[in-house]
């Protein structure tokens, strides 16, 4: 209980931070950075979540200083196989000895997310600036459907495709259904010159069924951090890591950012 209560309170001091650092240094210069300047940039890398394995995809638009959005995708193949026929039912089947084809398999789950950053950028120094920020968004687990055959061949060999080859043979479509989830989160960005970014924020997830009553499970919430360095104005590398993700499994990612303007 003790620590539900200190990671909620780590949670509304950033978003009182983040909403009243405008009024109450509205006086103070902007800072110039590559990092807070605006433009497009396009992440992309290796993730990995509950022993999964993958690959990212990130793009985001700073539309202004105060406010990007951006658009993401993670796609991961489940290191665990599944036994065909746990998902065909045997009275579906033309033949219940039949053997299936394949005889298991590994799904691939594929994220798709979608945020709004609302920020404020704060000069310290020359060299060093700070921007305490909000984030909406939500994400969705899309499972590929996996299609499954009987092994034996009809007789004739022949389907509407036309096909006499794999198409030939009885098929199965297995579908997932998606799992959706609200993210919310908090946190600060510092920026040391043109080189150096570090983001330490909180997040929390509210899954579909969950919607009605906006209610954040406590498996389902969790710090984030993030690195990048920038040699050039354009290119970095960054690597990040959550606490929790929208199931309240640990996450992190390493990969390299380009950005366009």
């Amino acid at each position: 209980m003790f620590t539900g209560r200190k990671n909620s309170l780590l949670a509304a001091v950033s978003l009182v931070i983040a909403l009243t650092a405008p009024q109450a240094l509205a006086d103070k210069d902007i800072p110039s950075s590559s990092f807070l300047d605006e433009g497009a940039s396009l992440g992309v890398g290796l993730t990995s979540r509950e022993g999964m394995r993958g690959y990212y995809v990130d793009l985001n638009w700073q539309f202004s200083r105060y406010a990007s959005v951006g658009f993401d995708v993670q796609s991961y193949l489940n290191p665990k196989s599944y036994p065909s026929g746990d998902f065909v039912a045997a009275d579906a089947l033309d033949d219940p000895e039949e053997k299936l084809s394949p005889s298991s398999f590994r799904p691939r789950h594929n994220t798709f997310g979608f945020k709004l950053n609302l920020r404020f950028p704060i000069d310290v120094n020359d060299d060093i600036a700070i921007a305490p920020f909000v984030e909406l968004g939500v994400v969705s687990l899309s499972t590929k459907s996996v299609t499954i055959y009987e092994g034996k061949e009809l007789s004739g060999g022949s389907t509407d495709s036309g096909s006499d080859s794999t198409d030939s043979r009885v098929s199965h479509q297995v579908r997932f259904d998606n799992l959706e989830a609200f993210r919310v989160g908090a946190g600060m960005q510092f920026v040391f010159g043109e080189n150096h970014s570090f983001i330490l924020g909180y997040q929390g997830f509210a899954n579909d069924k969950d919607w009605s009553e906006l209610a954040v499970n406590e498996n389902e919430k969790g710090g984030w951090f993030r690195y990048e360095y920038r040699p050039t104005d354009r290119l970095g590398a960054q690597f990040g890591i959550d606490a929790a993700d929208q199931f309240g499994d640990p996450r992190w990612f390493v990969g390299i950012n380009w950005k366009f303007n």
